[in-house]
């Protein structure tokens, strides 16, 4: 998780070691959860200082049940280790 905010919000940025983040957008895509990439251009200042390319941004906010955000989470951690 790349998220630094002093605040925690429903905007968690991440990277799955091993996948690609547009791969991550669309095996989840295929499993009907929907995230964005985003590069550095849109948090230029932060992403370069700490080097971070591009990142995979998931919006969980409070119309997304415990079940919804406890799938995304199963998901995931599915793709990180059929990465390896």
């Amino acid at each position: 998780m790349h998220d630094l905010g002093a605040e925690r919000c429903g905007i968690v940025t991440f990277v799955v070691p091993g996948v690609g983040p547009d791969l991550v957008k669309a095996r989840l895509a295929e499993r009907r959860i929907n995230v964005t990439v985003t590069g550095a251009a849109g948090t230029r200042l932060d992403m370069e200082a700490r080097r971070l390319a591009d990142l995979v941004r998931a919006s969980v906010h409070r119309c997304n049940t415990a079940g919804e955000v406890e799938r995304f989470g199963q998901e995931t951690e599915s793709l990180r280790r059929s990465a390896g």
